[in-house]
C-alpha cells in the first residue's frame, strides 16, 4: 500500500487497542487488540493490501493489546518488532513470539528515547520508564 504524507488507521476492536500508521509508503502497527480479534485484524490488512509492516509495536503483553497481532503476522511480514519484554507468562504474548520467530525476527526492546523513522516522520519512544 502507497501513503504520501501520514495516516492513522484506528480499528474497532471494541475495549481494546490498534493502530495502523502510513507514512510516506511505509507501515506500522501498533498493538493489535485481544485474541478474538485476530481474524478481523487480518482481513483489515488483506482488505487494504498491506502485507508489509515494517514496524510492530506491542505497548504491553496484556491481550487486549498483543492478542490480534498474531492475526497480523499470519497475513503480513514484519520488518521489526518493539516490545517492553521479550517473554512474558500468557499464552498471546508466546503466540506472539511464535510467530515472530517463524518470521525470523527477534523482539528489541525500546528504552525512552530511542527514535526511528518511520517514512519522513520520526517516532520516538516515550517509555518504557521505570519507577
Amino acid at each position: 500500500m502507497e501513503s504520501t504524507g501520514l495516516t492513522v488507521y484506528y480499528l474497532d476492536v471494541g475495549q481494546a487497542d490498534a493502530a495502523v500508521l502510513l507514512c510516506d509508503g511505509q507501515v506500522m502497527m501498533i498493538d493489535g487488540g485481544n485474541a478474538g480479534d485476530s481474524d478481523f485484524i487480518y482481513a483489515w490488512l488483506e482488505r487494504k493490501g498491506i502485507d508489509e509492516i515494517d514496524v510492530m509495536v506491542c505497548s504491553h503483553s496484556h491481550e487486549d493489546h498483543v492478542g490480534g497481532l498474531s492475526g497480523a503476522l499470519n497475513y503480513a511480514r514484519v520488518t521489526t518488532a518493539y516490545a517492553p519484554v521479550d517473554d512474558a507468562d500468557t499464552k498471546v504474548f508466546q503466540s506472539f513470539v511464535h510467530y515472530l520467530d517463524e518470521q525470523n525476527v527477534s523482539i528489541t526492546i525500546p528504552e525512552a528515547g530511542d527514535t526511528f523513522a518511520l517514512g519522513g516522520a520520526q517516532v520516538e519512544f516515550l517509555g518504557p520508564v521505570e519507577d
